[in-house]
């Protein structure tokens, strides 16, 4: 490729670095599938390796990018240089020593840290939950949305709300790779790939399986889109096995514990996914991974996980242990179950009905009756 037509694929200008060439990178691949547009999607990445290609290349005489030498400045520097590593974005102690700093602490400084530090935020925004609750902690992004939305765009900010809810879906501690990898193009890919399964567009998941494979990084929850994947491919066995081995390796993960126990229930296997009516511990061992408390109460600082359960749940298993559980419940808990079908779905009962389960720890079995 022309180097004019390297930096016009990816949508930015031929003065970027590597940084910024990986970000427009995976802002295109998010909107180019390889099976609605395969020759987009070969451009794509070839012209996403050449710019990578000439950005590593020696520059010569061409003046050096401008530095941010200002105390402020320095100050964000820190907080990229953290970020350049695995092991510095999940450091929280580092981190807060930044804003312990008597540059941020100063009447002056502090809101210009903060709104340099937003800006690098715009580019470098795969954090672990407790940096996002740092964040949260200091910047008060909830709070000021209203006014930060007056100087970054509107779903900038309502992104970074709902990290700061919630967290990031992704446990940092289970990466396996290179401290400098590149972290963010893989986790867009988990993103796109989890997509790619639901819509059921196998071809575009195997890619992606095969594209964060040639990162040399490595995580469960890439792991369990890779069984997913077998599972529709009418692989079945590779599918169990290979969260088998995920549960061996990571012994009693509630995300890990889930999915298998989907795949399972998908095959059929309604025993071995826990899932038999007279088998209380199997009932607790989906309902509690499954159901998120409404009121926020769990246990081991994991609703963020639970939640992200939730929102993959299989509605087949979750109806069965409603069915089963009401079966055999009291008058109060039918009565309960009923008002709360009247103004909710279906799908909205299950859940509401198991977190009254998960926040009183009661099996309406155990009620009498």
């Amino acid at each position: 490729m022309e180097k004019a037509e390297i930096f016009s694929v990816l949508g930015i200008g031929e003065n970027f670095g590597e940084q910024e060439i990986r970000a427009a990178y995976r802002e295109k691949l998010a909107v180019t599938n390889p099976e609605d547009n395969p020759e987009g999607f070969k451009r794509l990445r070839q012209a996403y390796e050449e710019a990578l290609a000439l950005a590593r290349q020696p520059q010569g005489e061409e003046e050096p990018e401008q530095e941010d030498t200002t105390e402020t400045g320095r100050w964000v520097a820190q907080a990229a240089g953290l970020y350049s590593t695995l092991e510095g974005r999940q450091d929280l102690e580092a981190w807060r020593e930044m804003f312990s700093q008597e540059i941020y602490q100063s009447l002056d400084g502090e809101a210009e840290c903060q709104e340099k530090l937003l800006v690098f935020l715009m580019q470098h925004y795969k954090l672990p939950t407790g940096i996002w609750n740092l964040l949260e902690e200091k910047l008060e992004i909830c709070k000021n949305q209203t006014r930060l939305k007056e100087k970054f765009p509107a779903d900038f900010i309502d992104y970074l709300v709902s990290r700061v809810t919630r967290g990031e879906d992704v446990e940092f501690s289970q990466f396996e790779g290179p401290q400098d990898g590149d972290y963010d193009s893989f986790l867009q890919c988990y993103d796109n790939c989890w997509g790619a399964l639901q819509e059921k567009k196998l071809e575009y998941a195997a890619q992606l399986l095969e594209e964060s494979g040639r990162m040399g990084i490595w995580h469960p929850c890439m792991e369990v889109c890779r069984a997913h994947y077998y599972q529709a491919d009418g692989r079945q066995e590779e599918a169990v096995n290979c969260m088998r081995e995920l549960q061996r390796k990571f012994p009693g993960d509630e995300l890990i514990e889930f999915n298998l126990a989907q795949l399972l229930w998908d095959q059929g296997q309604t025993e071995e996914a826990g899932v038999s009516r007279e088998s209380r511990n199997g009932m607790t061992s989906i309902i509690r991974p499954i159901c998120a408390c409404p009121n926020g109460i769990t246990t081991g600082g994991r609703i963020r996980r639970q939640r992200n359960a939730r929102k993959r749940c299989c509605p087949p298993v979750m109806m069965t242990i409603s069915i089963s559980c009401l079966r055999r419940s009291t008058p109060a808990w039918k009565r309960n179950w009923r008002e709360m079908q009247v103004s909710m779905t279906v799908r909205e009962t299950y859940w509401n009905w198991a977190g009254v389960i998960c926040r009183t720890n009661v099996f309406p079995w155990e009620s009498g009756g």
